[in-house]
């Protein structure tokens, strides 16, 4: 029995076969070589030839991760790509959306490499969204270094990093006035519902109504539709600080009653 099943193994498979299917496995693995794909194991040719669905990171795989901003909603108007590059913000409106880039982050920039070389574009060190906002301050002509040294206090101010729960990161600082203001920024939709009212064109507080919101909304979703990641700061002013609740320190209150600043649309390129 064993010699006649060594007879069948050696007559059904010929001699060139092996060599035929390493041949072969090692054709598709030149292809897929000119395709990016650096296939360590032959065998791994056929598996991904018979793969029906790839499940892969986004950021960072598929695109470059270099956030840019590209387009948004300031100041209750829309300003498209081609509009962005060339548009002028009413002063109290650029104000308080420089300050919140400047001050609600945990990211930071890098000009030179480690030899003292410029870089042609910063690095962003940190969190890749927050980057891109910093760029487009920088773009205006701020440097969030000297508005952060200006306005925040150690002693009294906290920044609040992202939070996964509320989708959301926050800070709160003590203007020199005695006044409080509360920065926040995070996922559009789930701020958007934290909103009651919103800055016109000359940086006015104006109620937000059912319609104004469902106009945001709708930018938000073109914005998604054109595969920008959006992103909606917002804030909200106390006049003292015995407004704040007494745990603002431990809990944030920047979960309501704020008003909607921007709506910014930031685009990564894919590689």
């Amino acid at each position: 029995a064993f010699i006649l099943s060594v007879t069948i193994v050696v007559v059904a498979i010929p001699e060139g076969l092996p060599l035929a299917v390493t041949i072969s496995l090692a054709y598709s693995t030149k292809k897929m070589y000119k395709d990016q794909c650096f296939i360590r194991v032959l065998a791994a040719c056929e598996t991904m030839g018979n793969a029906t669905n790839i499940c892969s990171d986004k950021t960072g795989t598929l695109t470059e991760n270099r956030m840019t901003v590209v387009e948004g909603v300031f100041g209750d108007v829309m300003y498209n790509q081609e509009e962005f590059l060339k548009f002028e913000l009413h002063e109290a409106v650029q104000n308080i959306i420089v300050e919140q880039c400047s001050i609600n982050r945990t990211a930071y920039l890098i000009y030179v490499d480690s030899n003292g070389k410029q870089l042609d574009r910063p690095n962003i060190i940190g969190n890749k969204t927050e980057g891109a906002l910093l760029l487009m301050i920088k773009s205006w002509g701020f440097n969030y270094e000297t508005i952060f040294k200006s306005i925040f206090n150690d002693e009294t101010d906290r920044v609040f990093s992202f939070n996964s729960v509320k989708k959301r990161s926050t800070a709160i600082i003590h203007r020199r006035d005695g006044t409080i203001r509360l920065y926040c920024k995070g996922a559009s939709e789930i701020i958007m519902k934290d909103c009651n009212s919103y800055l016109d064109t000359r940086g006015k507080v104006l109620p937000l109504t059912a319609s104004k919101k469902e106009e945001y909304y709708q930018h938000i979703l073109n914005m998604a539709d054109n595969a920008l990641r959006t992103l909606v700061l917002a804030h909200k002013d106390y006049k003292n600080s015995s407004e704040l609740p007494s745990d603002w320190q431990a809990n944030p209150p920047d979960y309501y009653d704020l008003c909607f600043d921007c709506i910014v649309g930031i685009i990564d390129p894919l590689r």
